[in-house]
């Protein structure tokens, strides 16, 4: 059965495609997966696929939530190879030009026979998720999806297609990712704390994930969106903006909290110290801590409810010795295989949890129960970081 796509016609390089839209559900029912069209099995060489394997677990945890979910939802074109199954103007597919415009670029109805294969080049994650929330959202059907199709001409052109369209391809950082984010709670409230904090004010890095050498920058958005979950928990994506402020206000609470308690934050807040400093010397400038100094906090509320701002003062404290309670310095060999290891900077996921015990230990808390799962991830090797 024929299929009659309106299409443009186009040229980039030594290739023709063409330019069109379909529904969702159309899309869904007439594109195909390469690995299915060619029958990949364990025993098919990897030079002889056009691109990587279908991960199903992605789409289901991570993308069909988000078309389900989100009504204000986007996807950009699929790149989508046609193969011809027999060569010949009577079979495969014609394009009749109806209209051209100036640079070459034609309009006109492109017709599929019903004899040719169609697979994703470019998006097969999409088209799965799209496929996969259909089911849930039937609605989802009459939506519209740019297509881009390209002739197929060999499997090293597809394979050489598919490397240049994902070769150049850079995923954008986790903090640009969280500033242009409207839909996630965490991240709304996050950007605001980043605004009302006292410390935190004109002090925040909202593209990079990571902090250079000489950066004015105290914390990068993407640490602070950690720290608010950890302070906050599971929320609820569509509250309203009051409750949202009253996060923001619990959250700002507990970064006061934790300034007051440490001299070198301080310090930083009254501008008498430059962040850049405060990271050659003490781990207190340094994600890891950061981040650590948030889970410190969760505990002290879920241990003492009523008394966890004075628990937290504790950090400050002074030993019989004279020296705190808590030394941040760099070199304080305590930190060697918790947060430092061969000297730098551990910011992992462990080294955080182990940091945070470090600091519980410090202010008298009780240790806290792990399941044997995470227990035994923490005595995993670490990956060291700069």
């Amino acid at each position: 059965m024929a299929t009659y796509i309106p299409a443009l016609r186009a040229r980039i390089g030594v290739t023709d495609y063409f330019v069109s839209v379909m529904t969702l559900g159309e899309a869904a029912r007439t594109i195909d997966y390469a690995e299915d069209v060619d029958g990949w099995t364990p025993e098919t060489p990897p030079e002889l696929k056009m691109q990587r394997k279908l991960n199903v677990q992605r789409v289901e945890k991570e993308m069909v939530p988000y078309l389900v979910a989100d009504d204000d939802h986007f996807y950009s074109a699929l790149t989508v190879e046609v193969r011809i199954a027999r060569l010949g103007r009577d079979c495969g597919f014609v394009f009749e030009s109806t209209a051209k415009f100036p640079g070459g670029i034609e309009f006109g109805q492109l017709t599929l026979d019903g004899t040719e294969s169609l697979y994703a080049l470019d998006g097969q994650h999409r088209l799965k998720s799209i496929e996969l929330a259909i089911r849930q959202r039937p609605e989802l059907a009459a939506e519209h999806i740019a297509l881009i199709l390209v002739p197929f001409a060999d499997i090293a052109t597809s394979q050489t297609l598919f490397s240049d369209l994902n070769r150049n391809a850079k995923t954008p950082s986790k903090s640009i990712s969280l500033l242009f984010a409207h839909r996630d709670p965490h991240a709304r409230i996050a950007k605001r704390v980043a605004e009302e904090s006292p410390l935190l004010h004109g002090r925040m890095n909202f593209e990079s994930t990571s902090l250079s050498a000489n950066a004015r920058h105290f914390m990068t958005l993407s640490t602070l969106y950690e720290m608010t979950k950890t302070l906050l928990g599971a929320i609820e994506p569509e509250i309203g903006d009051e409750e949202e402020q009253r996060y923001t206000t619990e959250v700002v609470r507990v970064i006061d909290y934790l300034t007051d308690a440490i001299p070198a934050w301080r310090m930083v807040r009254d501008d008498e110290e430059h962040p850049a400093y405060l990271r050659q010397r003490e781990l207190s400038g340094h994600g890891v801590a950061q981040r650590a100094l948030a889970e410190l906090a969760r505990r002290t509320q879920a241990q003492a409810p009523l008394e966890w701002p004075e628990l937290l003062k504790r950090i400050n404290s002074y030993a019989e010795n004279g020296h705190s309670a808590v030394d941040w310095r760099l070199t304080n060999p305590r930190w060697q295989s918790v947060a430092l290891q061969g000297g730098r900077v551990n910011n992992t996921s462990t080294s955080i949890q182990l940091l945070a015990d470090e600091l519980a230990s410090a202010i008298g808390l009780e240790p806290e129960k792990r399941s044997p799962a995470r227990s035994k991830r923490a005595s995993a090797p670490r990956r060291v970081t700069r």
